[in-house]
C-alpha cells in the first residue's frame, strides 16, 4: 500500500483540509487512524484523528457448475457482505466467458443484511446455457468490480428429437434423434408408445458419439398405409438419467376414400364426386374419365379442401346428360420435395349412370316440334319407349293424358333389357287400335327413387296420312336428314326417295354416292344427305308404293339449301346475306306420279 496527502485551503471559509490518499492492495487493519499537525507560522496545532477501520468487500458465496437436464429447472447462486451502515446499491451481472455473454433473463437479487444475494434462474433449461458463468457485481463511486470464482456448467438430453414426416408406401423413411450428453449412452426406439423397434429386415438404427453430442438414426420402410408414432428414449448411464423425444408421427400417402358410383338423372345436376388423399403440401389431385385428363369447362369443375390429415378432391358436375356418363377416378399426385422421392396414387373407378330417354326421332321434325305417330283404325299398332341405365329399369308405366288404358282399348305393355346396350325398352300394343287410342301418352320408367319419362303422341287415322319432311338449311359442310312419316291402309310393297335438280324429273337415290337411307320401317324413312357431293340434288320426295293395290305415293317435295355469308368488307362491313343455293320451286310432270295401273293419284 502507498499513502500521500494532500491540502487545500478556502479563502472564504479559512478551512484548509488534508486528504490522505491509500493506494495499492488494501486488506482490513493496514491502518486505524491518523494524527494531523498543522503549522500556522507562528502556532503548530496537533490534531488527532478520530479512529477509523477500513472494510474489505468480498463475494463469500460462488455459484456452483455441474449439469442440467434439458427443461429442469436451472439456478446459479451468487452471495456477498458488506458492513453495516454501507449504503451503496451493486449492479449485479451474470456473464459467460465462454463467449462474452451477457445473460438478459431472470435474474432475482435480495438485501439480506448485511449483504446481497443473487439468484440467475433459468427455466426450463436449454442446450444454449451450457457454458462457464461467473457473478460481477460493482458500485457506484467505488472504484473495480467484484467477480465470483468460475462456474461450468454443463446441459443433457435431446437437443432434436424426430419429425413427423410423410412418406409413400414402401419408400426408405429417417427418423433422428440427437442428445447431449457427458458420456456415450444407450437409446431405444419405440413404435406407438410401447412396441420396441429392432434392426432387421427393412429396419437399420445407426448411432454416433462426438464429444458431448450423441445422434441415432432409425432407418425404415414404409410398408403400410396406417399412420404410426414413432419415439427416441436416450439413457445417460454417467448422470443416471433418461431423455425421452418428441414423438413423430409416420403418415403414408395414400388414397384414402375412393369416389363412389352415383345413378343420376339430369334433374339431379350438380352431380358432386369425391375422392379423400392424405394431406400434404406437395399433394395435387387431378380427375380422369376413362382414359380423358379432364378440365374445367362449362359443364364441370373442380375444388380441394384439407382438413387436418385429409384433402379432398372433387369434381362438380353441373349439367348432366347421357355424355355425362363413364368411369371416373381421381389421381393423387406428391411432388419430389429434398429426400422425398413424391409418388402418385390412383383410386379405384365411379361408375356415374344417367338414365336418359333415348329421343325417338320420328316424334321431332327438323324444328323439334312435336309431330304425331299415326295409325290406321283397327290395325294394329305399337308405341315404344326406350331409356338407358346402369341396370334394368324396375318398371315401366304407360298412362293416357285424358283417359285410363281400359278406354283406349286395353293395350298390352313388355318390357326388354339388354345388358350390352344398357337399353331398357317397353312397347304398347293394339292389336285392333281403336279411334279413342288417340292423344298423349306418357310413358315412366323407374330405376328405385329415380325416375324418367317421355311422352309418345299418337293419332288413329283412316286412311292414308303422310307427314312430308320439312326444307332444310344447312352449311355446305353439315351432314342432313330427312323424314317422312306415314300410315297406310295396307302394307307397302316397297318406299323410294327421288331427287331432282331445280326443273327436272325425278331420280331415284338408289345406290348414288351422297346418299344413304335408313329407318325404312312401315311407318317412317329416313334419307341422309351429304350436301358435299358435286351430284347433290336440291329438291327430295319419298316415294311409297302399296302391297295389295300397287297404288304410289309421293310427299310434298322438301327443299335442301345452303346458308351462304357473305364476308366483312371495308366498304361495307358486317353485311352478311341468306340465299338459296338453287331457285325454287321444283315442278313435276304429271307421269312421275302415274301409278302402275294407269290412274293419276294426288300427293298425299
Amino acid at each position: 500500500m502507498t499513502e500521500s496527502s494532500t491540502e487545500a485551503y478556502d479563502v472564504g471559509t479559512g478551512v484548509t483540509t488534508s486528504t490522505i490518499v491509500a493506494t495499492g492492495s488494501l486488506a482490513a487493519g493496514d491502518f486505524t487512524s491518523y494524527t494531523v499537525t498543522a503549522d500556522f507560522e507562528t502556532h503548530t496545532v496537533v490534531v488527532q484523528s478520530a479512529a477509523m477501520t477500513l472494510n474489505k468487500l468480498t463475494i463469500n458465496t460462488h455459484p456452483t457448475g455441474g449439469n442440467r437436464q434439458i427443461g429442469s429447472s436451472s439456478t446459479l447462486t451468487c452471495k456477498f457482505d458488506y458492513p453495516s451502515g454501507f449504503t451503496a446499491v451493486p449492479t449485479i451481472g451474470w456473464v459467460r466467458t465462454t463467449d462474452s455473454y451477457t445473460y438478459t433473463g431472470t435474474v432475482t437479487n435480495t438485501h439480506d443484511s448485511p449483504g446481497y444475494t443473487s439468484l440467475m434462474k433459468v427455466f426450463p433449461a436449454a442446450i444454449g446455457d451450457a457454458g462457464i458463468w461467473e457473478c460481477t457485481v460493482s458500485f457506484d463511486g467505488i472504484t473495480g468490480t467484484l467477480k465470483s470464482s468460475a462456474a461450468t456448467v454443463t446441459v443433457s438430453g435431446i437437443t432434436t428429437s424426430p419429425s413427423s414426416q410423410s412418406a409413400v408406401t414402401g419408400s426408405l423413411v429417417t427418423l433422428s434423434c440427437v442428445a447431449s450428453a457427458l458420456s456415450e449412452p444407450t437409446v431405444v426406439w419405440t413404435k406407438s408408445s410401447s412396441t420396441t423397434v429392432t434392426a432387421g429386415s427393412g429396419i437399420s438404427i445407426t448411432n454416433t458419439y462426438s464429444t458431448t453430442t450423441f445422434t441415432s438414426k432409425l432407418m425404415l420402410t414404409s410398408t403400410d398405409t396406417s399412420d404410426k408414432t414413432y419415439t427416441c428414449v436416450v439413457t445417460d448411464s454417467y448422470l443416471s438419467a433418461t431423455y425421452t423425444s418428441s414423438v413423430a408421427t409416420l403418415t403414408a400417402l395414400a388414397i384414402k376414400t375412393n369416389p363412389t358410383s352415383v345413378t343420376v338423372v339430369s334433374t339431379d345436376a350438380p352431380v358432386t364426386i369425391t375422392c379423400v388423399a392424405t394431406a400434404d403440401s406437395s399433394l395435387t389431385i387431378s380427375w380422369y374419365k376413362g382414359s380423358t385428363a379432364l378440365t374445367s369447362s362449362n359443364s364441370q369443375s373442380f375444388s380441394t379442401e384439407t382438413s387436418g390429415t385429409e384433402t379432398t378432391g372433387k369434381v362438380i358436375l353441373s349439367v348432366i346428360n347421357k355424355d355425362s356418363a363413364g368411369d371416373y377416378y381421381c389421381k393423387a399426385n406428391y411432388a419430389q420435395n429434398g429426400d422425398f422421392n413424391g409418388g402418385s396414387f390412383t383410386s379405384s373407378s365411379a361408375t356415374v349412370a344417367v338414365i336418359s330417354i333415348v329421343e325417338d326421332y320420328l316424334l321431332y321434325d327438323n324444328q323439334m316440334n312435336k309431330l304425331p305417330l299415326y295409325a290406321q283404325i283397327t290395325k294394329e299398332r305399337d308405341l315404344t319407349c326406350v331409356a338407358i341405365g346402369n341396370v334394368e329399369a324396375d318398371s315401366v308405366t304407360w298412362e293416357h293424358s285424358m283417359a285410363s288404358m281400359a278406354d283406349v282399348g286395353n293395350p298390352t305393355s313388355t318390357k326388354t333389357y339388354s345388358s350390352t346396350t344398357k337399353k331398357t325398352t317397353s312397347t304398347l300394343s293394339w292389336t285392333n287400335t281403336p279411334q279413342a287410342a288417340s292423344g298423349l301418352y306418357t310413358c315412366t320408367f323407374a330405376y328405385g327413387a329415380k325416375q324418367v319419362e317421355t311422352e309418345r303422341l299418337l293419332e288413329v287415322v283412316s286412311g292414308v296420312k303422310m307427314l312430308p319432311p320439312e326444307s332444310i338449311y344447312v352449311s355446305s359442310s353439315s351432314m342432313v336428314t330427312f323424314t317422312c312419316h306415314f300410315v297406310l291402309e295396307e302394307s307397302f310393297y316397297s318406299s323410294e326417295w327421288y331427287g331432282s335438280k331445280w326443273s327436272g324429273t325425278l331420280t331415284s337415290l338408289d345406290g348414288k354416292p351422297g346418299y344413304q337411307k335408313q329407318l325404312d320401317t312401315s311407318s317412317a324413312s329416313e334419307l341422309i344427305v351429304d350436301p358435299t357431293v358435286t351430284d347433290v340434288f336440291d329438291t327430295y320426295v319419298f316415294y311409297i308404293r302399296t302391297a295389295h293395290s300397287g297404288t304410289k305415293y309421293y310427299s310434298d317435295p322438301a327443299h335442301l339449301y345452303l346458308r351462304e355469308f357473305q364476308m366483312d368488307t371495308p366498304s361495307s362491313p358486317g353485311t352478311k346475306a341468306v340465299a338459296p343455293l338453287k331457285p325454287w320451286p321444283v315442278t313435276f310432270t304429271e307421269t312421275s306420279r302415274t301409278a302402275s295401273n294407269g290412274s293419276t293419284e294426288p300427293v298425299k
